[in-house]
């Protein structure tokens, strides 16, 4: 039995892709990010999201969502002519292969520049047919210790 869709998503300053295809995520945050002083922008932040369903269960319309608390700030959509449509691709596997095989969506939302004017907590949400999953948090804080002058 193939396990359920999920989705995850790397923090970073910015992700480039070399010459041999693959990705490179320079400036990696796990979970939070810690800033001298508020208000804070940054040139560049990105988002990288993935989200991962089992290959007898494609991914149909799919929207990702990046919420600062409860307020989106950026919404990308991907319509059911872009989730293609994997039919082909799944009649050819082995039946002992359906289990392991996986489908992925993968979108890079990128902030250029990125403003942070206080404390917050950076969501990201996906809704697909199946209702909504989430894809993982950041959070800003400001350095323990600093004061606002």
């Amino acid at each position: 039995m193939s396990e359920a869709r999920y989705a995850h998503s790397i923090f970073c300053d910015d992700v480039r892709r070399e010459h041999n295809g693959k990705l490179m995520f320079i400036g990696v945050y796990t979970g939070q990010m810690l800033v001298q002083s508020f208000p804070v922008t940054l040139p560049s932040f990105v988002i990288n999201c993935s989200i991962v369903t089992p290959v007898n269960e494609p991914l149909h319309e799919v929207t990702i969502r990046v919420l600062r608390d409860e307020e989106e700030i950026q919404r990308q959509e991907f319509p059911a002519d872009y989730c293609v449509d994997h039919r082909q691709y799944i009649e050819q596997l082995p039946e002992e292969e359906l289990d392991e095989k996986r489908l992925e969506l993968r979108a890079n939302i990128r902030f250029s520049p990125f403003r942070v004017d206080e404390p917050c907590l950076i969501k990201v949400r996906i809704d697909t047919e199946q209702g909504e999953m989430r894809g993982g948090a950041l959070e800003i804080e400001q350095v323990a210790g600093e004061q606002d002058s």
